[in-house]
């Protein structure tokens, strides 16, 4: 585990001032990859030093969502294929 953590380490130190662009273009791809949010941050936190790593989750985290809402709005279908499968989920539930 420590040999793999040493490895993060040392490409987020090569990589120089793209690491924090990779690691936030992370966060907004992470939703298609079924990743866990406290994953990411966590590993953020590992990667990037506590504060500035969280500082990074947060801003990940903000885009992730902007990047959802514009594409539910933009591809009025989807929209309509989620709120049908939210109704679906709810009717089963109750």
């Amino acid at each position: 585990m420590n040999e793999h953590l040493a490895l993060a380490k040392g490409i987020i130190e090569t990589a120089g001032i793209l690491a924090p662009f990779a690691f936030i273009l992370f966060h907004i791809l992470r939703q298609f990859l079924f990743i866990p949010v406290p994953l990411v941050c966590i590993a953020g936190g590992v990667l990037f030093g506590s504060l500035f790593g969280s500082i990074l989750s947060l801003v990940g985290l903000m885009l992730s969502c902007l990047f959802f809402y514009v594409l539910i709005y933009q591809l009025p279908t989807f929209h309509e294929k989620l709120s049908h499968l939210k109704k679906e989920m709810v009717w089963r539930i109750s």
